[in-house]
């Protein structure tokens, strides 16, 4: 059996789990910031690229240094992440 911390997409499952949680009582919209990175981890996501996409999430809480400016993405829903969840924790990887 493989463990937790050696299974990126349980992990990624956890955290995107962890961030509905926390999320879900602030009643507003996603900051600019925080939806570039959700978008950028649902991207990965999609092609199996977990480590890719549980970095992504990592930077929502801390952002590089010098992160670069970039225009307004559209604003995610919690359902969208949701969905995101649905998809990994049911279905295998995308591949194209």
């Amino acid at each position: 059996m493989v463990s937790y911390e050696n299974n990126p997409r349980a992990r990624l499952v956890a955290a995107l789990e962890s961030l509905i949680a926390t999320y879900s009582t602030r009643h507003q919209a996603f900051s600019a910031w925080e939806s570039h990175c959700l978008a950028a981890a649902i991207a990965a996501m999609r092609f199996g690229e977990y480590e890719r996409a549980l970095q992504c999430l990592s930077d929502i809480q801390s952002p590089p240094a010098g992160a670069p400016t970039f225009p307004l993405p559209r604003a995610l829903t919690l359902d969208e992440v949701q969905q995101v969840i649905v998809l990994i924790a049911g279905n295998a990887p995308r591949t194209g």
